[in-house]
């Protein structure tokens, strides 16, 4: 036996088909890694977001000796200004103003000053939001007076000891000054927030999927039977043609005994045997203006996998029928089963798929409904239903 798992071309219909049929699980599952998502950002970012406090904002317009965007120039960024404004000699200067603030009797600038320059490190940044030589300064704290303290001792600053300690920096004036603190507004988005997690969510539930998917050795249809493990596929028990496929099969065996072995314990060689013995002509039916006059005996054998003995009754018989289930996890087991049978010296004359997706293979095949007249009545009945 040589099986041609390795061999298969990859079937991006089928593979479709299958994320198709699989549509509301992973509607599913994406809906829950956005509630995760989303929902984790809201309490992270809304429910649980602390007081963002109060900000004093400072506008300065800086003139320096040399652009610094000229060629062999220094450079200087919003990245540069907050190094700056952290720095031992720009704090030395913020408490200096601080104090003396203090004893002018300012308010809020005694309470700053208590915070020390660890606080004030986080209270203090810095932007370019238009222009180099026009940078903005920002002090945060939880009350409005203390920030509007520290904004006006880091204006003080950047006027006085900073300016005159940068040889780069002819001087720096205060365009807007930090008189008003207000209160800072989170930047918070979560509608974009839950749009952003439902995308990656579903990015990656379908990547899942796939890699899922193509890692199984599932069978799915009736051709796999063929391609992979060089069985004679009949169809399915419920496809176009399939009495046709078995009666031929039996006619050309002129087969008496017929064995109908489950391959897999999903499958029921019972039900399979009542099936076919109800899709086969009797004795005393007209067949193309012959009369069928051969005895037939039908006998459903279990799965080799429940019951190894059964291997004698398949060698007994004149044409051995396997029925395979359909499914996802089913192409290893069903190959240890033929390994079985060779080694028992049981002959598989046709194999067909067991309670297969029929709606699946109608969809691969673009075969109409009308080509499965027994399901218009009684969908799902004998393994019909799909999965």
């Amino acid at each position: 036996m040589e099986v041609s798992y390795g061999k298969e071309p990859f079937d991006l219909r089928l593979t479709c088909l299958r994320l198709c049929r699989n549509l509301w699980k992973i509607l599913a599952v994406t809906a829950v890694g956005t509630l995760l998502s989303g929902g984790g950002y809201y309490v992270k970012n809304v429910l649980l977001q602390p007081d963002p406090g109060y900000a004093a904002s400072s506008t300065y317009k800086v003139e320096y000796v040399e652009n610094p965007n000229a060629a062999g120039a220094y450079y200087i960024n919003e990245a540069t200004w907050n190094s700056l404004l952290h720095t031992g000699e720009f704090l030395d200067g913020v408490e200096t103003h601080l104090q003396e603030a203090a004893e002018r009797g300012e308010t809020g600038a005694a309470a700053v000053l208590e915070q020390g320059r660890d606080r004030w490190i986080k209270a203090l940044s810095a932007t370019l939001p238009s222009d180099f030589s026009i940078p903005v300064t920002k002090a945060t704290t939880q009350d409005p007076g203390e920030s509007i303290a520290l904004a006006h001792a880091a204006e003080e600053t950047m006027c006085g000891e900073f300016a005159e300690s940068m040889p780069e920096i002819t001087r720096i004036k205060v365009l807007d000054h930090g008189d008003l603190a207000e209160v800072v507004a989170p930047d918070v988005r979560p509608v974009r927030a839950v749009i952003l997690a439902a995308v990656l969510s579903l990015f990656f539930v379908v990547v899942i999927f796939l890699l899922w998917e193509l890692s199984r050795d599932s069978i799915w249809l009736p051709a796999t039977l063929r391609r992979r493990y060089g069985l004679h596929s009949l169809g399915t028990v419920e496809s176009m043609g399939f009495a046709e496929n078995v009666k031929y099969l039996l006619e050309k065996a002129d087969a008496h005994k017929i064995a109908v072995c489950g391959a897999l314990p999903e499958a029921d060689p019972q039900g399979a045997v009542d099936r076919l013995r109800e899709q086969q002509p009797t004795d005393s039916e007209q067949t193309a203006g012959t009369v069928q006059t051969t005895d037939r005996e039908w006998t459903a054998v279990p799965s080799p996998l429940l019951c190894p003995e059964s291997a004698e009754t398949l060698r007994e018989a004149d044409v051995v029928l396997l029925a395979v289930p359909a499914g996802a996890t089913v192409g290893k087991r069903l190959e240890a089963v033929l390994e079985y049978l060779t080694a028992q010296d049981c002959k598989v004359d046709g194999a067909f798929l067991w309670n297969a997706d029929e709606t699946l293979i109608r969809s691969y095949y673009f075969l109409p409904r009308a080509a499965y007249p027994e399901q218009e009545t009684a969908e799902g009945i004998h393994g019909g239903t799909g999965r």
